[in-house]
Protein backbone atom coordinates (compact mmCIF):
# COMPACT_ATOMS: atom_id res chain seq x y z
CA UNK A 1 0.00 0.00 0.00
CA UNK A 2 0.78 4.05 0.02
CA UNK A 3 3.65 5.02 2.33
CA UNK A 4 1.86 5.68 6.37
CA UNK A 5 2.35 8.16 8.00
CA UNK A 6 3.06 7.47 11.18
CA UNK A 7 2.36 11.18 12.61
CA UNK A 8 -0.99 10.74 11.44
CA UNK A 9 -1.38 7.26 13.02
CA UNK A 10 -0.24 8.25 16.06
CA UNK A 11 -2.70 10.93 16.68
CA UNK A 12 -5.81 9.27 15.17
CA UNK A 13 -5.18 6.62 17.58
CA UNK A 14 -5.19 9.15 20.41
CA UNK A 15 -8.28 10.52 18.66
CA UNK A 16 -9.76 6.90 19.00
CA UNK A 17 -8.52 6.57 22.63
CA UNK A 18 -9.89 9.92 23.73
CA UNK A 19 -13.52 9.62 21.79
CA UNK A 20 -14.13 6.09 23.60
CA UNK A 21 -13.12 8.13 26.98
CA UNK A 22 -10.95 5.11 27.78
CA UNK A 23 -7.64 5.63 29.62
CA UNK A 24 -4.03 3.77 28.01
CA UNK A 25 -4.69 0.83 30.47
CA UNK A 26 -8.25 0.69 29.23
CA UNK A 27 -7.73 0.93 25.71
CA UNK A 28 -4.83 -1.47 25.76
CA UNK A 29 -6.76 -4.38 27.17
CA UNK A 30 -6.51 -7.53 25.47
CA UNK A 31 -3.95 -6.41 22.32
CA UNK A 32 -1.19 -7.55 23.72
CA UNK A 33 0.68 -4.45 24.46
CA UNK A 34 1.61 -2.39 27.66
CA UNK A 35 0.36 1.14 28.32
CA UNK A 36 3.89 2.11 27.60
CA UNK A 37 4.07 1.04 24.40
CA UNK A 38 0.77 2.83 23.70
CA UNK A 39 1.73 5.99 25.05
CA UNK A 40 5.01 5.74 22.84
CA UNK A 41 2.85 4.93 19.58
CA UNK A 42 0.49 8.08 20.70
CA UNK A 43 3.60 10.16 20.96
CA UNK A 44 5.30 8.65 17.54
CA UNK A 45 7.74 7.45 19.38
CA UNK A 46 7.95 3.93 18.07
CA UNK A 47 6.08 2.80 15.79
CA UNK A 48 3.70 -0.16 15.43
CA UNK A 49 4.01 -3.56 13.78
CA UNK A 50 1.44 -3.68 11.21
CA UNK A 51 -0.32 -7.00 13.35
CA UNK A 52 -0.93 -4.58 16.17
CA UNK A 53 -2.23 -1.58 14.12
CA UNK A 54 -4.38 -4.71 13.00
CA UNK A 55 -5.54 -5.21 16.44
CA UNK A 56 -6.34 -1.77 17.53
CA UNK A 57 -8.35 -1.64 13.89
CA UNK A 58 -10.23 -4.58 14.44
CA UNK A 59 -11.37 -4.31 18.49
CA UNK A 60 -11.72 -0.73 18.43
CA UNK A 61 -14.46 -1.33 14.51
CA UNK A 62 -12.33 1.15 12.48
CA UNK A 63 -10.60 0.68 9.31
CA UNK A 64 -7.11 0.01 9.53
CA UNK A 65 -6.51 2.91 6.51
CA UNK A 66 -8.23 5.26 8.48
CA UNK A 67 -6.08 4.54 11.39
CA UNK A 68 -2.71 4.88 8.71
CA UNK A 69 -3.88 8.37 7.27
CA UNK A 70 -4.68 6.45 3.96
CA UNK A 71 -8.29 6.93 3.84
CA UNK A 72 -11.03 10.02 5.79
CA UNK A 73 -13.18 7.00 6.17
CA UNK A 74 -13.40 5.54 10.12
CA UNK A 75 -15.68 3.10 10.67
CA UNK A 76 -15.61 -0.44 8.76
CA UNK A 77 -19.10 -0.53 8.79
CA UNK A 78 -20.74 1.71 6.48
CA UNK A 79 -24.04 2.29 4.57
CA UNK A 80 -23.14 2.02 0.67
CA UNK A 81 -23.92 5.27 -0.29
CA UNK A 82 -21.21 5.93 -2.74
CA UNK A 83 -19.61 4.53 -6.12
CA UNK A 84 -16.51 4.16 -3.94
CA UNK A 85 -18.67 2.06 -1.40
CA UNK A 86 -19.55 -0.64 -4.17
CA UNK A 87 -16.56 -0.66 -6.14
CA UNK A 88 -14.89 -1.42 -2.40
CA UNK A 89 -17.37 -4.69 -2.01
CA UNK A 90 -16.36 -5.63 -5.38
CA UNK A 91 -12.85 -5.80 -4.89
CA UNK A 92 -13.43 -7.68 -1.71
CA UNK A 93 -15.35 -10.19 -3.02
CA UNK A 94 -12.62 -10.50 -6.23
CA UNK A 95 -9.91 -11.17 -3.34
CA UNK A 96 -11.93 -13.53 -1.46
CA UNK A 97 -13.12 -15.46 -4.12
CA UNK A 98 -10.38 -15.00 -6.26
CA UNK A 99 -12.85 -14.13 -9.15
CA UNK A 100 -11.31 -14.12 -12.79
CA UNK A 101 -11.54 -10.44 -13.81
CA UNK A 102 -13.43 -10.76 -16.62
CA UNK A 103 -16.43 -11.65 -14.32
CA UNK A 104 -16.31 -8.46 -12.37
CA UNK A 105 -16.18 -6.77 -15.84
CA UNK A 106 -17.14 -7.84 -19.36
CA UNK A 107 -16.80 -5.34 -22.58
CA UNK A 108 -20.20 -6.55 -23.64
CA UNK A 109 -21.49 -5.03 -20.24
CA UNK A 110 -22.72 -8.81 -19.05
CA UNK A 111 -22.46 -9.98 -15.38
CA UNK A 112 -21.94 -7.10 -12.78
CA UNK A 113 -21.39 -4.46 -14.69
CA UNK A 114 -24.71 -4.81 -16.57
CA UNK A 115 -26.24 -5.34 -13.54
CA UNK A 116 -25.01 -1.97 -12.24
CA UNK A 117 -26.01 0.08 -14.62
CA UNK A 118 -23.74 2.53 -13.46
CA UNK A 119 -21.43 4.51 -15.82
CA UNK A 120 -18.69 5.85 -13.09
CA UNK A 121 -18.49 2.13 -12.02
CA UNK A 122 -18.55 0.58 -14.93
CA UNK A 123 -15.76 2.98 -16.05
CA UNK A 124 -13.77 2.45 -12.75
CA UNK A 125 -14.08 -1.44 -13.48
CA UNK A 126 -12.70 -1.05 -16.78
CA UNK A 127 -9.78 0.73 -16.07
CA UNK A 128 -9.18 -1.35 -13.32
CA UNK A 129 -8.60 -4.57 -15.13
CA UNK A 130 -6.30 -2.95 -17.14
CA UNK A 131 -4.81 -1.75 -13.98
CA UNK A 132 -4.79 -5.06 -12.58
CA UNK A 133 -3.47 -7.07 -15.26
CA UNK A 134 -0.45 -4.71 -15.55
CA UNK A 135 0.05 -5.64 -11.44
CA UNK A 136 -0.50 -9.06 -12.11
CA UNK A 137 1.96 -9.48 -14.53
CA UNK A 138 4.09 -7.59 -11.77
CA UNK A 139 4.33 -4.83 -14.76
CA UNK A 140 3.67 -2.53 -12.14
CA UNK A 141 3.84 -3.05 -8.39
CA UNK A 142 2.83 -1.80 -4.57
CA UNK A 143 4.28 1.73 -4.77
CA UNK A 144 2.14 2.42 -8.42
CA UNK A 145 -1.41 0.06 -7.98
CA UNK A 146 -2.02 1.09 -4.19
CA UNK A 147 -1.81 4.89 -4.96
CA UNK A 148 -3.74 4.72 -8.32
CA UNK A 149 -6.30 2.57 -6.85
CA UNK A 150 -6.83 4.99 -3.72
CA UNK A 151 -6.93 7.85 -6.16
CA UNK A 152 -9.73 6.45 -7.76
CA UNK A 153 -12.10 5.55 -5.18
CA UNK A 154 -11.04 8.81 -3.20
CA UNK A 155 -12.55 10.42 -6.84
CA UNK A 156 -15.54 7.96 -6.63
CA UNK A 157 -16.43 9.18 -3.30
CA UNK A 158 -19.75 10.93 -5.53
CA UNK A 159 -23.38 9.52 -3.74
CA UNK A 160 -24.92 6.85 -5.61
CA UNK A 161 -28.56 7.45 -3.92
CA UNK A 162 -29.65 9.63 -7.12
CA UNK A 163 -28.67 7.21 -9.50
CA UNK A 164 -29.14 4.13 -7.75
CA UNK A 165 -31.13 1.65 -10.23
CA UNK A 166 -32.88 -1.62 -9.46
CA UNK A 167 -30.01 -3.23 -10.43
CA UNK A 168 -27.30 -1.62 -8.34
CA UNK A 169 -29.63 -1.61 -5.09
CA UNK A 170 -30.30 -5.56 -6.03
CA UNK A 171 -26.36 -6.05 -6.02
CA UNK A 172 -25.64 -3.62 -3.02
CA UNK A 173 -28.06 -5.95 -1.45
CA UNK A 174 -26.58 -9.15 -2.47
CA UNK A 175 -22.95 -7.94 -1.66
CA UNK A 176 -23.73 -6.50 1.67
CA UNK A 177 -25.43 -9.68 3.07
CA UNK A 178 -22.75 -12.07 1.29
CA UNK A 179 -20.20 -9.53 3.32
CA UNK A 180 -22.27 -9.95 6.36
CA UNK A 181 -22.04 -13.85 6.24
CA UNK A 182 -18.42 -13.93 5.87
CA UNK A 183 -18.26 -10.94 8.66
CA UNK A 184 -16.30 -8.35 6.87
CA UNK A 185 -19.06 -6.01 7.00
CA UNK A 186 -20.34 -5.39 10.48
CA UNK A 187 -24.67 -5.25 10.19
Amino acid sequence: MGDINLQIFAERLKELRTSLNLTQVQFVEGLGITPAALSAYEKNNINPSISIAQRIAEKYNVSIDWLCGLSDKKNNNKEISTCADVIDIILKLYDIMNLNLDIVYCEDMSGIAMILNNKQINDFLLEWIKVRKLYNEKIINDDMYFPWLSNKLNSLNIEILNQKSEGTENLIDFLTDYLELEGLLEK
